[in-house]
């Protein structure tokens, strides 16, 4: 007869919003570019490159201007300019 094992899933992170500190640049034109991310503990990540911008209406139901995909360490990450006033990303953290 066969062992039948349960299979065990792993519990899937949950995204929480962190603000964290943000340098950027405005260039002559007016277009803004997040260049490094500054951690809570202190760490400054350097954005590598800007894969994508995502704009949203003042209006919108999501309550954010400008969604950046950005690759940092060779990972995709997400950040977030919220109201032209904060900066958050999505972390991670266990479920």
């Amino acid at each position: 007869m066969k062992e039948v094992r349960k299979q065990t899933s792993k519990a899937q992170p949950k995204t929480i919003k962190t603000y964290v500190t943000v340098s950027a640049l405005f260039d002559p034109n007016g277009q803004l570019t997040p260049e490094y991310i500054g951690w809570r503990d202190g760490r400054i990540f350097h954005i590598d490159k800007i894969i994508g911008v995502e704009n949203y209406p003042q209006d919108s139901a999501v309550n954010l201007d400008v969604k950046y995909t950005c690759l940092v360490w060779g990972k995709v990450c997400y950040l977030y300019f919220e109201n032209w006033s904060k900066w958050f990303v999505e972390e991670k953290v266990a479920a």
